[in-house]
């Protein structure tokens, strides 16, 4: 319910609301960028993707069981950053429906990644799991919107 709920204010946020003659507006109030051409956008996108790979990769990985907590709140951070990016850009109208699901896949998973914080946090294996398995469905679903957008980056390997 909870990821329902996000893909339906990623998809509020994301397609914004226009007054006649007016700039669009955004749900947050912000005035919207105009609309990027597809070699913009999909080298936006990129760029965003490539970005949140390098952070992921240069991440230290914890040595010792104090370590995770903070391991895992930075991989969530992570997720956010570029979920928030995302929702930033303004695509081609012909790709919206495919850029939503993009977005409310990274939203996703930066949900589940701070889940999966709490739940490491609280030695709780049953919402690490539940956590895990949550993510690999948005990756799935990211991976899904990419390809449908022709974009190169991806969330599984």
């Amino acid at each position: 319910m909870r990821s329902l709920l996000v893909g339906v204010l990623v998809a509020v946020a994301t397609t914004g609301c226009s007054f006649a003659g007016s700039t669009p507006l955004r749900a947050s109030g912000a005035r919207e960028q105009p609309r990027l051409t597809r070699a913009a956008f999909v080298a936006r996108v990129e760029t965003v993707c490539a970005r949140r790979a390098r952070a992921l990769a240069a991440l230290p990985r914890p040595r010792a069981k104090a370590d995770r907590r903070a391991f895992f709140v930075r991989v969530a951070t992570i997720e956010h950053t570029e979920a928030n990016t995302l929702i930033s850009l303004n695509p081609p109208r012909r790709l919206e429906r495919e850029f939503i699901d993009l977005v409310a896949a990274s939203a996703v998973l930066a949900d589940t990644a701070d889940r999966f914080a709490v739940a490491v946090v609280r030695d709780d294996a049953h919402s690490r799991r539940r956590a895990l398995a949550d993510a690999e469905r948005a990756s799935a679903q990211y991976d899904r919107a990419a390809r449908r957008l022709r974009l190169k980056c991806r969330q599984s390997a």
